[in-house]
This record gives structure tokens, sequence and C-alpha cells, in this order.
């Protein structure tokens, strides 16, 4: 399985690719052949949910047979995958794999699980959590990264710690000044209009305009996810981006 959702099949001996499964939106991992080799499981995950999967090979159909995986594995993954041994039972209607703190067997027929109850001897050192003491300032800092600058009013438009800031002369003032994250700032050279994207967990991503000088901003997008690459026609009547995909564009 790889992160682009898609799953290869390599004949062992020559090394040569044999076929390339289409999957899910998002990556998968953990790939098993049924005994039979009629199904493929996988685990899925994007940024909504962790599934597991199983693919008919000859039909190319799909079901979810199990939701609600553990979420964040995908990013970590280790050095042994996601979701290490994933297998099959040897008649073919389970699926046996961890999750929650334990090993569960799924019936991939009507998507019901069990709990395989186990006990382990361990023994692990357990030391105290390295604590280092952070001092944050909670007055007035010096930024270290301004990122996107464009030039603008007399001056220089740029993102520093999630704001947008206009540098003219000895002066700095903050243009947006709020809990979302702004980005990739485009000024309008004849309208002194600010073009820019923003970003929150709770709201997502959208693209705003407002006036240089001040004003309320006007958000311009409706779909809530990633934008970014702005750029703005010479007569302001059009405005370009690159909008992300997947299901964060439902």
């Amino acid at each position: 399985g790889a992160v682009d959702g898609t799953i290869d099949v390599f004949d062992v001996e020559s090394q040569a690719l044999v076929k390339r499964f289409e999957a899910h939106a998002g990556a998968c991992m953990d790939v098993a052949y049924s005994p039979d080799g009629e199904l493929l499981a996988y685990v899925q995950s994007d940024d909504k949910e962790t599934t597991l999967v199983v693919h008919e090979i000859e039909t190319r159909a799909e079901m979810v047979v199990l939701r609600g995986l553990d979420p964040g594995r995908f990013e970590s993954r280790g050095f042994y995958g996601a979701h290490p041994n994933l297998a099959w039972h040897p008649d073919g209607r389970e699926i046996v794999l961890s999750w929650s703190g334990g090993i569960h067997a799924v019936d991939v027929t009507t998507s019901t699980s069990r709990k395989i109850d186990f006990t382990a001897a361990v023994r692990r050192k357990v030391d105290d959590t390295l604590r280092v003491k952070l001092e944050l300032p909670d007055d007035v800092t010096r930024t270290r990264s301004h990122r996107w600058g464009v030039p603008a009013g007399g001056g220089v438009v740029y993102e520093a710690l999630g704001d947008l800031y206009l540098r003219t002369g000895d002066t700095t003032r903050n243009l947006t000044d709020s809990t979302a994250l702004e980005t990739n700032p485009v000024v309008h050279r004849d309208t002194g209009k600010l073009y820019y994207a923003t970003w929150s967990d709770d709201e997502m991503g959208a693209v705003f305009v407002r006036p240089l000088e001040g004003g309320e901003a006007r958000k311009l997008s409706d779909r809530p996810t990633q934008y970014g690459s702005m750029a703005v026609s010479r007569d302001g009547s059009q405005v370009a981006f690159v909008r992300g995909a997947g299901s964060l564009v439902d």
C-alpha cells in the first residue's frame, strides 16, 4: 500500500510490477490476500476516519467492513506498519488485526467483531518523564521567520506567526489579528485590495479579500478545504488559486 491510495502487486521472482489497484482517497497500508486469493484486505485512512476495506479481485468491488480504527497511526507508522500482522483466518471468514489496545477478529460478511483476550508477561523499565522548562514571552518578541513578502502600499506585506503584517518604513501594522492562520497574501496594485488564504481546525480553509488600509474582510470561497498559490487578474475581477482535494472537499 502507499500514501497515494494505490496498492501494487509485484512478482516475487522477477520483482516486476504485475498489477496496480486504485484504492480509496487517502493512504492505504497492511495489505493481505484471503486464503482463496479472491479477496484483498487493507487498512485505509484519510483526514476523517480509518477503516478496514475488503476488495474483490475479480469484480473490483469494495466494501468497508469496519470503521473507527485508531486515528493517527498512519502518521507514525513505525517499523512494522500502521496495523502490523493484519491476517486472514484460515477459513477466510474473519480478518484479525489490532486496534484500541486489543486484538480483534472481524467477520467480513456481517462486519461484526469480537475481541480476542490474551495475557503476556512483560517487563519494562519506566523512567521519569524528562521535562525542560521553557520561558514563553508574554509581551513583545522578535519574529525569526517571515514568509510571502509582497510589495504593497509603499511597503511590504508578509506573514509571521500566522498573521499578515504591513511594514512601511519603521512602522509595522497587523492587518488580520485573528485566531485563524493567514497565508499567501496577494495585493492588487490598482485596487489596493488584499487577498489571502486562511486555515483553522474548526472551519478549515477559506479565501478572503479586504482593503489593505483596513476594513471588513469578505469571504470569497464556498468550500472548506486548503487554499494557496493565489494570483489576481490585472483588472482585479478574477482570483486564481490552488484548492485541496480529497475528502476535505465533499
